[in-house]
């Protein structure tokens, strides 16, 4: 999904996933944030004694709702992982899955750390 240059700013902008610059950007509007939410299948469970589906929580203040998200997207886990980079973890496995162009087989016996560990202490 890209965002164009006419694309809403603010409470009701769209979820959006551009590169900009030399950054991956991850957007959405604190609005469609709160709507997501309201509107996700495990937030209107079916309720039997109702026959209908029934909305177990409502978001009452969207800013706060955003923080608190924010707040569990980066909270840290003893590994020192949290649910955001565990997310670009899983997606990043997924592109070198599907054939990324933008990597090539490491073919010198290292592991990353090895590499980093040799150009910092220049050995």
């Amino acid at each position: 999904m890209r965002s164009l240059p006419s694309d809403p700013r603010g409470a009701d902008a769209p979820l959006t996933v551009d590169i900009v610059e030399d950054e991956l950007v991850i957007r959405i509007g604190i609005g469609t944030l709160a709507w997501a939410f309201d509107h996700m299948e495990e937030n209107n469970p079916y309720d039997d004694n109702v026959r209908d589906f029934v909305q177990a929580w409502k978001v009452v203040d969207p800013m706060e709702f955003a923080k608190d998200v924010l707040g569990e997207l980066t909270n840290e886990e003893e590994d020192g992982s949290h649910p955001l980079n565990r997310l670009l973890d899983q997606v990043s496995n997924a592109a070198a899955e599907q054939g990324s162009l933008g990597i090539e087989e490491n073919t010198d016996g290292k592991s990353a750390y090895s590499r980093d560990y040799e150009e910092d202490h220049q050995c």
